[in-house]
């Protein structure tokens, strides 16, 4: 049995085929074989496997995912992406296993621009929140760029089609549908590298700290557990080695344990803390390397070369705030910096 159509959503056609080889097997709760191609100019989806009607529904085989834009695909579904269009494509496969109770995805490949990612995801929804949990293994990943990419995206307000009785649609008023902001509170410096904002390196008085209000309540959206071993960061002008670390959320609790980070010839661990409260995000960080090369991170971090050697770095800060800026005006802590051999470029005393 085959069902091959098309529907209008967004402005954009969607090319449906589908095709169910075992309509009996259906019928009597056993496997049966299902293939779904969708089409479109924004995305196109595959898959290929069995579905079971027994107690419930269940969904086994294989599926991918392609879109040449992930701007175009994000503007299909409701947010602007006024920065995005460097972001490249969106492809994603794996094996797929999915009930109305839980869905996940094994063996998955994900690629966004020129970042990629293995490994598997699975979210239980039967749950007072859908719990996820991931195990991914991440190439390069450039936070500034992503950080610039996906800064400004903004919902779009689109009028809702209402079905008439002659066939006919009149648009009406409804409310934007959208997809939440995929990422707040980034920006740019005068280069044009994206940076998270405020920025730590090449900080301007005249930026200064985001104000907008931090979503504390999205916190409690979800819960997670996540292990990623990412082989290379970017992040706030700092260039990172292999880190490996545990992601975890909690009834708006959020705790990453960075088990191992080599940081410019250094290695160390430590823990980073968020928590929703009544007074907004409370923020804790405790970070401990040792045998970092001092000069190309004092470059990287505050553009200044004249120090050399090697030390031991140690940090520990915490801060409350319901925006960027309260939460850096309330950081309370130490850190320190202490070389083991250390010498002042272009002296010699």
């Amino acid at each position: 049995m085959s069902v091959a159509g098309d529907l209008v959503w967004n402005n954009e056609t969607l090319n449906i085929n589908a095709r169910l080889t075992t309509l009996k097997n259906l019928l009597t709760e056993k496997p049966a074989r299902i293939s779904l191609d969708l089409k479109s100019q924004p995305v196109n989806t595959t898959f290929d496997g069995n579905v079971t009607l027994k107690n419930s529904v269940l969904v086994i085989g294989k599926t991918a995912l392609e879109a040449p834009s992930m701007a175009g695909l994000t503007r299909w579904i409701g947010t602007e992406l006024p920065n995005g269009k460097p972001l490249g494509g969106l492809n994603l496969n794996g094996e797929l296993r999915a009930t109305p109770a839980d869905v996940s995805l094994r063996g998955a490949t994900i690629k966004l621009g020129q970042t990629k990612a293995s490994g598997a995801v699975s979210a239980q929804l039967n749950r007072s929140r859908p719990f996820i949990k991931a195990n991914l293994r991440v190439s390069q990943l450039d936070i500034d760029k992503l950080s610039a990419h996906f800064s400004g995206a903004k919902p779009i307000a689109r009028a809702k089609p209402v079905r008439t009785g002659t066939g006919q649609s009149t648009k009406g008023n409804s409310a934007p549908r959208s997809i939440e902001e995929i990422l707040r509170g980034t920006s740019t410096d005068s280069r044009g590298a994206g940076r998270f904002s405020p920025q730590v390196r090449g900080f301007r008085k005249n930026e200064g700290w985001d104000k907008t209000p931090i979503d504390v309540a999205a916190l409690k959206l979800v819960d997670a557990d996540a292990s990623l071993l990412i082989e290379g960061l970017r992040v706030a002008g700092l260039s990172i080695g292999q880190t490996t670390l545990r992601a975890t959320l909690n009834n708006g609790t959020a705790q990453t344990d960075i088990q191992d980070i080599k940081l410019y010839g250094g290695r160390g661990r430590g823990r980073i803390n968020a928590t929703a409260g009544t007074r907004g995000l409370k923020v804790g960080m405790n970070l401990t390397v040792n045998g970092v090369s001092a000069q190309p991170l004092l470059k990287d971090a505050a553009e200044i070369d004249m120090i050399a050697g090697t030390g031991n770095l140690f940090v520990a800060l915490g801060g409350t705030g319901i925006s960027q800026q309260a939460i850096m005006s309330s950081l309370a802590g130490r850190t320190k910096f202490t070389f083991n051999d250390g010498a002042i470029v272009g002296w010699n005393i």
